[in-house]
């Protein structure tokens, strides 16, 4: 193997060990056969790089990385990668092991099994009731695990907040619903319709075909929408990050107060969608949507004025 799929195969290796090592500990304290493990990963498979750059330190990880050179995952044939709401960017896989319960060796290809069903399911699956009030997203799936091919009845919806670019990354708003699946804009000035899972590469797009089918889920995405805050409720932001004022150029910088070179590295990281250790005025605009003056305090760090943001210039 040459080096790229040295450090491919080495990440697979040491993701295979690290899963094992956990089910051993189960074992060893007697649980295994009382758990439930769940294994999925990220979604979508990271663009490769052209080339090797440099080892780095990543911010987020407290580690040093070799870069998107040696991400040589495929997306099986399905359309759009990381940060796309096509299938190759959301369909992810799930695994699962909860001995005399979940049969071993049963695939699924039924089922859409999506995050917000963790909750209700895996609460089911504890005897846990849901207070009388709770209005989640996800439905109880437990069937599921425990081998039954059923369908969900609820629909799930996707909005994608970053850039915009042509193939597969221009939708912002996506709902499916049974096997049907919408792609649009926010204003749903575009659309697109798919069958899945007849059409799991989303090739042929139907939507002039199904004009009422499309009215239904465009409707079903536009008031989803409008059910979202429009800000984040400031208790569900973390205590050491700060981004509303991490990019102030000019504030000053107490003591614990979360300004620091590694707050503003961990959003230099979060904000780089296209990983090219850049940030662009769009990709710093949609990591701070909502909040004013943008393009001037861009430029702010913008110190040689060529309209991108270095990781020196902003974490500093």
């Amino acid at each position: 193997l040459d080096k790229q799929k040295q450090v491919y195969s080495a990440v697979i290796t040491d993701g295979d060990n690290a899963v094992g090592a956990i089910l051993d500990a189960l074992k060893a304290e007697g649980l295994e056969d009382n758990t439930i493990v769940m294994f999925s990963s990220d979604n979508g498979p990271e663009s490769t790089a052209s080339q090797a750059g440099p080892e780095k330190r990543d911010p987020d990880a407290n580690a040093t990385g070799y870069g998107t050179y040696y991400s040589v995952g495929s997306s099986g044939g399905l359309r759009g990668r990381k940060r796309s709401v096509f299938e190759g960017g959301v369909r992810v896989p799930l695994i699962v092991r909860w001995p005399g319960h979940t049969p071993a060796g049963v695939k699924n290809d039924t089922t859409v099994f999506t995050a917000v069903d963790l909750l209700p399911t895996l609460c089911a699956a504890a005897g846990v009731k849901l207070p009388d009030d709770y209005q989640g997203d996800g439905e109880n799936l437990l069937a599921a695990l425990k081998g039954e091919s059923i369908k969900r009845k609820r629909p799930i919806f996707w909005e994608w907040l970053g850039m915009k670019a042509e193939p597969d990354y221009w939708p912002r708003l996506v709902v499916r619903d049974g096997d049907w699946k919408l792609v649009m804009t926010d204003e749903a000035k575009r659309a697109e319709l798919y069958r899945i899972p007849e059409d799991r590469a989303e090739a042929t797009d139907v939507a002039n075909d199904n004009p009422e089918i499309v009215a239904r889920l465009t409707k079903l995405a536009i008031d989803w929408k409008a059910t979202l805050p429009t800000k984040p409720n400031p208790e569900c932001r973390s205590t050491q990050l700060t981004d509303e004022n991490a990019d102030q150029p000019n504030n000053p910088k107490p003591k614990g107060s979360g300004l620091t070179p590694e707050v503003r590295a961990r959003a230099f990281v979060r904000w780089d969608v296209d990983k090219d250790d850049v940030l662009t005025l769009a990709e710093y605009q949609a990591g701070l949507k909502g909040q004013d003056d943008l393009e001037t305090r861009f430029k702010g760090f913008d110190k040689n004025g060529d309209g991108k943001l270095t990781r020196e210039e902003f974490v500093r």
